[in-house]
């Protein structure tokens, strides 16, 4: 009696356990579902779906900037400065702003003696640029690597950027083979006397 009593506690135990042992409802769930499920629970695939999305809204804005501007100096043979501020950020815009002021009150050149979008004071017909890589910090902070080709000569230029206002806009040039970043030597000419 015993021995049946054991064995209907076993039978009685495992057959609880197999009812109440998956308590999540069976459902059919194709491939493109639970590859959404995925990134809705995985944090890692929802970043990487955030700086895929940056990415390319920077590629297109930064392209967007350089086909306009390119275009601007492409059209004519004259030496002028193209409407760049609406690329430019705050930051970048005050201290050009201060230049401005600070050359207006000498007679020589002044800061810009070469235009940072050309990499040169001259131009030909050939002036191109090719993102090379992005780099997203954040959903406001990018780093985009670019290079000018303008005369015959190549150039690396690093363009931080930064969102104001709903729009990608530079917030530096840098020059990686010399070192050299554009905002750090404005605020140098204009702490010189």
């Amino acid at each position: 009696m015993r021995k049946a009593s054991h064995f209907r506690w076993y039978l009685l135990s495992a057959l609880l356990l197999m009812a109440c042992g998956n308590n999540t409802p069976n459902r059919h769930v194709d491939n493109d579902t639970l590859a959404k499920e995925e990134v809705v629970d995985n944090p890692s695939i929802r970043e990487e779906t955030v700086d895929s999305e940056v990415e390319a809204d920077v590629r297109k804005r930064i392209t967007a900037i350089y086909d306009h501007i390119f275009g601007q100096y492409l059209a004519t043979d004259l030496p002028f400065y193209a409407d760049t501020c609406g690329y430019l950020s705050a930051s970048y815009m005050k201290l050009y702003e201060q230049i401005l002021e600070k050359d207006s009150l000498q007679e020589d050149i002044g800061f810009f003696d070469s235009d940072h979008w050309i990499m040169g004071q001259d131009w030909d017909k050939d002036l191109a640029m090719r993102i090379d890589s992005v780099q997203v910090e954040s959903r406001s902070r990018a780093t985009c690597y670019i290079t000018i080709t303008n005369c015959g000569s190549s150039e690396r230029v690093t363009l931080p950027l930064v969102k104001e206002e709903g729009e990608w806009r530079i917030d530096d040039f840098i020059l990686p083979a010399f070192s050299s970043s554009e905002k750090k030597n404005m605020q140098a000419y204009l702490n010189e006397p």
